[in-house]
């Protein structure tokens, strides 16, 4: 496994690490984790690929920026992906991370192989959006505003949860914790403005290219979750595939032997 700083054009250093050889399939975490999210589906995958994964600009070991609106974040997946290889890439983007997925596939096609987004946080997609939703990202909205920002972290991630817990999620260790309280205070302020603003579309979905090979994941204990709710409507009206995984909206972390056997499988079955 090698670790290494990639430099953006505008001058962000991104933490990148790569394991594994072959095709690239480039990991994209979502809001508040990290690199660090993909350990175990990384080294699971490591055997067939070459994985690559980053921390977001502003994340964790990642330099900070002026810029982190969603097409900024697609060109710095981008430009690990200019840097590592020249081949295209197998793309996996879970949570915010499906966001600058999707927003890679509009923008560098060329870049995109395969394309898997789970449950991508579009909870203001037509005919997804309620009233319990606006309440919900106007409280966040508020508390950012009131400058309470460890508060809007914590009403985003109880607004996220399903309503039942998954037994099989394992704790995560003080030190994780606090990190990911760091990122969501980068989420919260910078990104989460663009990202749930019900009157600004951030991909052009129509013209996404080849969306038969987009195939979009939800988690099998998401228990009807604004997340699942979003990904089910983006998936028919794409007209693309969709899948159950186990776990929930942090499966890929909770349950990685699962997540990564189900990856392997539809890339076997979708080549």
């Amino acid at each position: 496994m090698s670790e290494q700083y990639i430099k953006t054009d505008d001058g962000v250093r991104l933490f990148c690490r790569v394991k594994g050889s072959g095709r690239p399939l480039l990991l994209i975490h979502g809001a508040m984790v990290d690199a660090d999210f993909y350990n175990e589906v990384q080294e699971l995958l490591s055997g067939n690929y070459m994985v690559i994964t980053y921390d977001r600009r502003g994340y964790s070991r990642s330099a900070q920026g002026e810029d982190y609106c969603l097409e900024r974040q697609a060109r710095d997946a981008e430009f690990i992906l200019n840097a590592l290889t020249d081949e295209k890439a197998i793309v996996v983007g879970c949570s915010a991370g499906a966001l600058t997925a999707l927003k890679l596939k509009e923008l560098f096609p060329e870049k995109v192989d395969r394309l898997f987004v789970h449950e991508p946080p579009i909870v203001t997609y037509d005919g997804i959006v309620t009233d319990e939703i606006r309440t919900w990202l106007d409280e966040i909205r508020d508390q950012v505003n009131r400058k309470k920002i460890s508060r809007a972290v914590l009403t985003f991630i109880m607004g996220m949860a399903s309503n039942a817990e998954d037994p099989r999620v394992r704790p995560l260790p003080p030190e994780v914790m606090q990190r990911q309280l760091d990122n969501g205070k980068i989420f919260v302020e910078k990104e989460f403005p663009e990202e749930f603003d019900e009157t600004n579309q951030m991909i052009n979905y129509a013209s996404l290219e080849d969306k038969q090979r987009i195939t979009v994941l939800v988690g099998d204990s998401s228990n009807g979750s604004y997340c699942a709710r979003a990904a089910t409507a983006l998936a028919d009206d794409l007209g693309t595939s969709l899948y159950y995984v186990p776990g929930g909206h942090n499966g890929a972390r909770d349950l990685p032997f699962e997540f990564a056997a189900m990856l392997l499988g539809l890339l076997e079955i979708n080549k």
